[in-house]
């Protein structure tokens, strides 16, 4: 089991160099949010642009697509050329068809998927079609999704052993998980375990996972330009230690909104947040990273 530190999350940041241009530092679609629930398309769509993707895309509905122009004048409306996709964030059942079709575009590479909340419960399918899917449940989630898998977990008892949870959920759902919470664990069937404790509990705040879902998606996109550029491929495995980079610059951005400068013990001090100030931190949280990694 390995513990995301600041040291770990700086290795695994990419930093473009001058030869790089807009889609070789990766790029990101987000068909998430609806109209019963149109922040959370804001808020993914800042965590991307954030955590460094050259380019973002938004596909969704016009409510969505008018609040995250208006906040993010540079992403591009509509499908189109992406290395990492991210659905089920702020879904209503609106979102199913188009969801769908993005989801089954991105298994033809295949290239990463990320799913988020409302499109947890389907995790069969994506995973069926995709097998660079990251599922990103908080313990809550992952208690259903247990359950719909054909295993009973209740939320106490991922709250109480969140590692032995997301190992478990990685097996029976077979794909990468992120499971959230106090802790959060990233784990992949046969690979390695990440563990992450929350310096601060100001993070668990509504909003916060969509901010994570494009953090996480920002980063597998630099990661599937640099693979590229090898001439190899991605694996879960490999695709596991960005989500696990990506679970710590936000929980660190989260502790900086809040006014820890350092890591402290959860539960002492900070100030009350919310999910656009954490995004807001992501950018300073990532240099301030880099700094103390080299």
């Amino acid at each position: 089991m390995i513990e995301i530190n600041q040291a770990f999350i700086a290795e695994q940041l990419r930093v473009p160099g001058p030869n790089d241009n807009k889609y070789s530092r990766g790029s990101v679609l987000l068909a998430t949010g609806s109209p019963t629930y149109p922040g959370a398309a804001v808020l993914g769509v800042h965590g991307a642009l954030g955590a460094g993707a050259g380019l973002v895309r938004y596909a969704g509905p016009e409510r969505c697509e008018n609040l995250v122009l208006q906040s993010f004048p540079e992403v591009v409306v509509g499908a189109g050329r992406a290395d990492v996709a991210v659905i089920g964030s702020g879904w209503d059942s609106s979102m199913v068809l188009q969801a769908e079709a993005v989801a089954g575009q991105w298994a033809e590479g295949p290239r990463p998927l990320v799913v988020d909340a409302g499109a947890l419960l389907g995790i069969r399918q994506w995973v069926g079609q995709n097998p660079l899917v990251v599922a990103t449940p908080h313990t809550g989630e992952g208690a259903a999704m247990f359950k719909q898998l054909g295993e009973e977990r209740s939320r106490e008892e991922l709250d109480r052993n969140v590692v032995a949870g997301a190992r478990d959920l990685a097996k029976l759902a077979g794909c990468l998980v992120v499971l959230k919470g106090a802790t959060t664990c990233v784990a992949v069937p046969g690979g390695p375990t990440y563990t992450y404790s929350a310096p601060c509990g100001w993070g668990a705040t509504a909003g916060s996972g969509d901010v994570l879902a494009g953090v996480i998606a920002a980063l597998l996109a630099a990661l599937s330009q640099q693979v590229e550029r090898e001439g190899t491929h991605l694996t879960p495995t490999l695709m596991s230690g960005a989500a696990a980079a990506a679970v710590g610059l936000h929980g660190l951005a989260a502790a900086q909104a809040a006014g820890f400068s350092e890591r402290l013990p959860t539960g002492r001090g900070g100030m009350p947040i919310t999910a656009s100030q954490i995004a807001n931190s992501v950018p300073t949280t990532f240099g301030s990273v880099l700094q103390k990694g080299c």
